[in-house]
């Protein structure tokens, strides 16, 4: 009897484990894509040819390395915002098949 107790005890802290590891993902994920967006307003201003106080001293050479930084940067913030969805819905079936 204690070791059903006890075992499933250490299941409910798995679950508890893995619900604030979700709320995580999920934070990280909204990072991501707050990242992603400020990359993009970026991105676009400098195509434009709007200046800001960090452009203003670059060389045009700079600019155009700066624009494929941010071009790579928001293609790999797309990928891990792909990446985190899908390990957020692993999460949460494995949830659901352990609540269940």
């Amino acid at each position: 009897m204690r070791r059903w107790l006890k075992f499933e005890v250490l299941d409910l802290e798995a679950i508890l484990d893995a619900v604030e590891k979700s709320s995580e993902m999920e934070k990280r994920k909204m990072a991501k894509q707050k990242q992603r967006n400020e990359d993009i307003e970026a991105l676009r201003s400098l195509k434009d040819g709007k200046d800001t106080i960090w452009t203003i001293f670059r060389s045009k050479e700079g600019k155009v390395n700066k624009i494929t930084e941010l071009t790579e940067a928001i293609a790999k913030a797309d990928r891990d915002i792909e990446c985190l969805s899908l390990l957020y819905k692993i999460v949460v079936l494995q949830l659901n098949q352990a609540a269940i």
